[in-house]
């Protein structure tokens, strides 16, 4: 199969649920391109649109927060989740809240509503280096992907390393960048999406003042879709059942 990029070059690649997304990727250790295959975020294909409910998880970089001369400022309708919404023509629910450690953020939405998701952004960390919770990472995503899953049985659960941005060095979160690495490995309900080195968010100064810009929201929403649509083609067998998510039905076909 031929497959589109960016940079307008194709690549051939099986469409095997082998050719798993994440070794394929950690196959590269370039900062802002994929790995010879064009896997990732340089991908053109727009997969992701299978999903038709999609609630993303973070913090101020997921909520809309910008930077003022006063402090701060929110307005979601220029956050990445809303440029998402617009790119894909999905249902975007931004669960953004902004300064919330991967802890906090589990124990502000505990007491909400859950259910009626197929997909699920999960981008936490940056607050868990500044409260000083690196320890804490992996145990509070594991309750957030635990909680999505009893209340979305079969929901497809795309977890972020840190995203880039030209404000803050990258390199101070490396270890939790690794948590979110080691937690994903280590279970087979999730998928990982890396940010961390795959991102292009840092491509232009424009995308970034302090807090992303508008314009870079709208980067991060199309690495988005790009690197979970290329995850969707790599497997499409984890995919096959999407239409019965959250619902009590026998699939006519079983994932193998």
């Amino acid at each position: 199969m031929n497959i589109a990029f960016r940079d307008g070059h194709t690549s051939s690649i099986r469409t095997s649920a082998v050719d798993s997304i994440y070794f394929s990727l950690q196959s590269s250790e370039n900062t802002g391109e994929e790995n010879p295959n064009g896997v990732g975020t340089n991908y053109m294909g727009d997969d992701i649109r299978i999903f038709n409910n999609i609630l993303t998880i973070g913090d101020s970089m997921t909520d809309g927060t910008f930077n003022t001369k006063d402090g701060y400022y929110i307005d979601a309708k220029y956050s990445w989740p809303s440029y998402l919404r617009k790119i894909t023509g999905c249902n975007v629910r931004n669960w953004g809240r902004s300064g919330r450690s991967t802890k906090g953020w589990y124990e502000w939405f505990n007491d909400s509503i859950w259910g009626g998701y197929d997909c699920a952004i999960i981008q936490l960390g940056i607050n868990d280096y500044y409260q000083k919770q690196q320890d804490l990472t992996q145990e509070f995503l594991g309750k957030i992907v635990d909680r999505l899953l009893q209340d979305n049985p079969g929901i497809k659960i795309f977890v972020s390393t840190i995203v880039k941005a030209k404000w803050y060095p990258a390199s101070q979160f490396d270890p939790i960048s690794d948590n979110i690495r080691q937690f994903v490995n280590s279970r087979s309900d999730c998928y990982l999406v890396d940010m961390a080195k795959y991102g292009h968010t840092m491509d232009e100064d424009a995308y970034n003042a302090g807090h992303f810009s508008a314009y870079g929201h709208w980067q991060q929403a199309h690495d988005y879709v790009a690197y979970i649509s290329s995850i969707i083609r790599n497997n499409p067998q984890d995919f096959i059942n999407v239409q019965f998510i959250g619902t009590d039905k026998t699939p006519f076909i079983s994932n193998p």
